[in-house]
């Protein structure tokens, strides 16, 4: 969480505060309250597990989120064919993390910070390729987890490693294995 709102800086707020049309108050105010916490449940919930990791690893892969656009965010947000393009591809992506409840989220968060749906809609447009994109980052330091030459040991402890970081209990990565 604290990742993603590291690159909502304040004059990224107010980049996204005019690209839609909305306040600087109510844009902090339904990207911190609704819009992060709404993507990043949905990607628990719908990436959970082994299947859901590599699920979540093909659509990063397929969006491209590997950290690129994090350094040239501000471009990105400038207005304009680039920020057409952001938008454009978070939207596409949106329905694959909240999957049919995107309505559901974008009348929650107008309702609650009083911005319209249509700005709330375009929000979680343009914060999932950020969310991704802070993910993928430091993607290329997980894969992959063996490499060719090693004993089976290191593949091993490798493997293991990448399971108990990535949220399961000792016992459980060890019975996965």
């Amino acid at each position: 969480l604290e990742l993603v709102q590291g690159q909502l800086t304040d004059e990224r707020l107010t980049r996204l505060a005019a690209i839609v049309g909305e306040s600087g108050l109510g844009t902090r105010k339904a990207l911190a309250g609704a819009a992060l916490p709404a993507v990043l449940t949905g990607l628990a919930v719908e990436y959970s597990g082994e299947a859901g990791a590599a699920r979540l690893l093909e659509l990063m892969r397929a969006g491209g989120h590997d950290g690129s656009l994090l350094p040239t965010l501000d471009g990105a947000l400038a207005g304009g064919a680039h920020t057409d393009a952001l938008l454009i591809l978070g939207k596409g992506q949106i329905g694959a993390i909240l999957g049919d409840r995107v309505d559901a989220v974008t009348e929650l968060m107008a309702a609650d910070t009083g911005i319209r749906r249509s700005a709330a809609g375009d929000l979680l447009g343009l914060l999932v390729p950020q969310v991704l994109g802070v993910l993928g980052k430091d993607l290329d330091k997980l894969w992959p987890i063996s490499y060719e030459g090693q004993s089976d040991t290191a593949c091993f402890d490798n493997a293991l490693e990448l399971l108990f970081m990535g949220g399961y209990s000792l016992p459980h990565a060890m019975m996965m294995l």
